[in-house]
């Protein structure tokens, strides 16, 4: 697979939901579109993994998000926090302390990223460093045969993304996906699953996306990802998750009718809008603010989508609709995603032995991958 300079719509080799449930149980096809937990896999995949040894696991980066990562590792029995690679030795002695805590051994401390990945003893990594480093580690995860869970985005540049995705999509022994919390709450699957067969709803009408921060842009460590070279700015750090939410309501590319931006690339960016509509007249108006000092009423996301007979919020669950139709249940608000995700991620190792369905899984992860890039290039055209 290639990514076209000028992207087509619609995607190609696209597979629908429903064609990817047709082909494979629920209870696999929950692997790949999140929301898994151990009784949900195959019985037929749990028995032929490698009995219980538990999976050696290397984390690459441990600032905010990977100290949420290495914190939802630690609820997981299976996993076994093995080695980790952080520059900044205070980081290091806050993940030993949390680690002990939990009565778990303190991981090897990796002097390089180079020197985790290639390391013989690691079954699995989490790769949670600047977004400017996800393609070369995720490149040298490839060449030593370790599965692999990112953080998004896969790679920043076109070329790196075209360079790597062919070669995820051959893999049938390793595991990749990309870490969008969001895909995996149990009744996030439901109601999306529901969205995308027959319900009651009628058409889709539009998307409105809104997206506040009163308390202005994250900064990361170090403040990197207030540098576009490193970041992508905005409209990747915030971009990527409103369009992988948009896309599991639409799988085909709009067009962009409308794009700006106030403030300049990077660190001055505090407001960015864009207007997408499809073919069938669906349209989606989307706005990220940030205004550090704001007191707005209503911080944080929000993602409704109005159909004919209802109108569905993607954040709560919450669907308002006509008399007599039964909705799926609100989204439970304690639920742990980035446990649940771990806990897919361990399941897709444990049943890699179905390479056919690893494979689909990782073309699936790619097809979704390549989509949101596309739609964020087409963006970046526009402003």
């Amino acid at each position: 697979m290639t990514l076209p300079t000028k992207p087509s719509t619609p995607l190609r080799d696209r597979v629908s939901r429903r064609d990817f449930f047709s082909r494979f149980s629920a209870a696999a096809s929950y692997a790949v579109t999140g929301a898994v937990t151990a009784p949900l896999l195959l019985e037929s995949e749990l028995s032929a993994a490698s009995g219980n040894n538990p999976i050696r696991l290397g984390i690459l980066g441990l600032g905010s998000r990977g100290l949420q990562l290495v914190d939802a590792s630690l609820k997981i029995p299976s996993l076994n926090i093995f080695s980790v690679y952080d520059p900044e030795p205070s980081t290091i002695e806050r993940v030993n302390a949390r680690i002990q805590r939990a009565g778990r051994p303190i991981p090897r401390l990796s002097s390089t990223d180079l020197d985790l990945i290639q390391a013989d003893d690691i079954d699995a990594l989490l790769v949670a460093t600047p977004s400017d480093l996800h393609a070369s580690q995720i490149q040298a995860a490839i060449d030593s045969g370790k599965h692999i869970l990112t953080e998004k985005p896969v790679a920043l540049a076109h070329d790196d993304l075209a360079n790597l995705l062919p070669k995820i999509e051959t893999l049938d022994h390793q595991v990749f996906m990309v870490g969008f919390t969001r895909r995996f709450h149990p009744a996030r699957t439901a109601l999306i699953q529901w969205l995308n067969n027959d319900h009651p709803l009628g058409g889709l009408i539009d998307i409105q996306v809104s997206w506040t921060h009163p308390q202005g842009p994250t900064r990361g460590r170090g403040d990197w990802m207030l540098n576009p070279a490193r970041s992508g700015d905005w409209l990747t750090e915030h971009g990527d998750h409103i369009f992988d939410l948009i896309m599991d309501l639409r799988n085909d590319l709009p067009e962009v009718t409308s794009a700006r931006r106030i403030g300049s690339i990077g660190h001055s960016s505090k407001y960015w809008s864009v207007a997408l509509k499809w073919g069938d007249g669906v349209v989606a108006q989307i706005r990220d603010s940030m205004l550090p000092g704001s007191n707005f009423a209503s911080p944080g996301l929000s993602v409704l989508a109005q159909y004919e007979k209802g109108l569905v919020d993607l954040i709560s669950g919450r669907v308002s609709a006509v008399s007599g139709v039964s909705v799926p249940v609100i989204f439970p608000k304690d639920f742990d995603t980035t446990s649940s995700m771990l806990s897919t991620f361990v399941d897709r190792i444990k049943a890699v032995k179905n390479q056919e369905l690893n494979r689909f899984a990782n073309v699936q992860e790619c097809n979704r991958t390549s989509a949101i890039h596309e739609l964020r290039s087409k963006i970046v055209e526009n402003l």
